[in-house]
């Protein structure tokens, strides 16, 4: 029995969040590069305040191009693409 107690105590230790990567392509004014080449727009600000107010760490990469978006999703490179 206190073996099952600590397991459940330090259980929360080995549940590190994994860094959640959300693609998406270029659409001015949802989403786009702005000057330090860091994502903005409408879509961009809705996805970081949602994961935010859920404490989930997220990087948001915006692909030029569909075919990249789509090799990117087909290899495993995101978790979650906007559209």
């Amino acid at each position: 029995m206190r073996r099952f107690i600590l397991l459940c105590l330090l259980l929360p230790l080995w549940l590190q969040a994994k860094e959640l990567v959300i693609g998406g392509t270029l659409e001015p004014p949802l989403k786009f590069l702005d000057d330090q080449a860091r994502p903005c727009g409408l879509d961009v600000d809705m996805v970081t305040a949602i994961f935010g107010k859920l404490k989930v760490p997220i990087r948001i990469e915006l692909a030029d191009s569909g075919a990249r978006l789509t090799r990117n999703v087909e290899t495993g490179a995101y978790d979650l693409v906007m559209t």
